[in-house]
C-alpha cells in the first residue's frame, strides 16, 4: 500500500515537472515569436 502511494506521488510530481516545462517552452517560443514579428516590422 505504501509503496503505491509513493509510486503515485512520483507519478504526479514527474507529470507536472513536463507540464510545467512544456508550459514554459510554448511561452517562450511565443514571446520569441512575438520578438521577431516586432523587428520584421520595424
Amino acid at each position: 500500500m505504501f509503496r503505491t502511494w509513493w509510486v503515485l506521488s512520483v507519478m504526479t510530481s514527474i507529470y507536472r515537472e513536463t507540464e510545467r516545462f512544456l508550459v514554459n517552452d510554448l511561452i517562450q517560443r511565443s514571446e520569441y515569436n512575438n520578438v521577431g514579428l516586432l523587428s520584421s516590422y520595424q
